[in-house]
């Protein structure tokens, strides 16, 4: 089932029980992690860490630790930089995201949302190493992107 076949209401709830149970799991997380000797303190440093345990224990698209290394992330984003975690329920300007958990409010301008999750997954399929450092970098860099030169076929 599609995350866009859920109700605003169950996607809430989702929302809720994932916020409800985040610091639990991530100080489960954090537990396996370190004692596999991987440092992960929430600092800017520890993200290459996570990196590491993720292709060390070679996770996968499936693994409860796509969620835990996304929650990860995701608290890193926001100690550092600020925002909140919000579900993603703008269908018509963020579609991309709808129903998951993303961080706000840490950049401007304030409706940019980063998904954990995405980044997670991303690094998953195509590992690069420092992916959520340039992650990071690419979202707080507002430079506008400048397309005049760009011809369009009409």
């Amino acid at each position: 089932m599609s995350l866009k076949d859920l109700t605003e209401k169950e996607l809430d709830e989702k929302f809720e029980m994932f916020l409800f149970d985040m610091d639990d799991n991530l100080e489960a997380f954090i537990d396996e992690a370190e004692s596999q000797g991987y440092k992960l303190d929430y600092s800017l440093r520890s993200l290459t860490d996570l990196e590491h345990y993720l292709t060390k224990n070679k996770v996968d698209q499936d693994s409860d630790d796509v969620n835990n290394a996304a929650a990860y992330f995701g608290e890193v984003v926001r100690k550092k930089y600020g925002g909140k975690w919000i579900c993603s329920l703008d269908m018509k300007n963020n579609s991309l995201y709808y129903g998951k958990p993303v961080i706000s409010g840490h950049t401007t301008p304030d409706d940019l949302q980063l998904s954990p999750f995405d980044t997670v997954l991303l690094y998953i399929i195509n590992p690069r190493k420092d992916h959520f450092l340039i992650t990071i970098e690419n979202d707080l860099d507002d430079e506008s992107i400048d397309l005049s030169d760009i011809k369009l076929d009409e």
